[in-house]
C-alpha cells in the first residue's frame, strides 16, 4: 500500500540543482555537466518556467555511459 510522506527540501534542492546542471538552457553553460547537444533535460518553450522536459535518447545515452564529455 502506498504511503504519503513529505518531500525533504533538501531532496528537492537536489533534484533542482541536478536539472540545472544537465539542462540545455542552462544559463551557465561552464557549470554544465555535458555538453549543451548532448543535455537530456531542456525548458519547453511557451510553459511555465517550472515546467522541466526531457530527451529520452540524450539520458539513456549519458546514464549507459556513452557520453565522453559527462564531468
Amino acid at each position: 500500500m502506498r504511503q504519503s510522506r513529505d518531500i525533504p527540501q533538501k531532496f528537492e534542492d537536489d533534484i533542482e540543482r541536478v536539472f540545472r546542471r544537465f539542462c540545455a538552457d542552462s544559463t551557465d553553460p561552464s557549470g554544465m555537466g555535458c555538453a549543451v547537444d548532448k543535455a537530456p533535460f531542456y525548458r519547453p518553450r511557451e510553459t511555465a518556467g517550472e515546467v522541466w522536459a526531457m530527451h529520452l535518447e540524450r539520458a539513456e545515452a549519458l546514464l549507459a555511459g556513452e557520453s565522453a564529455d559527462v564531468s
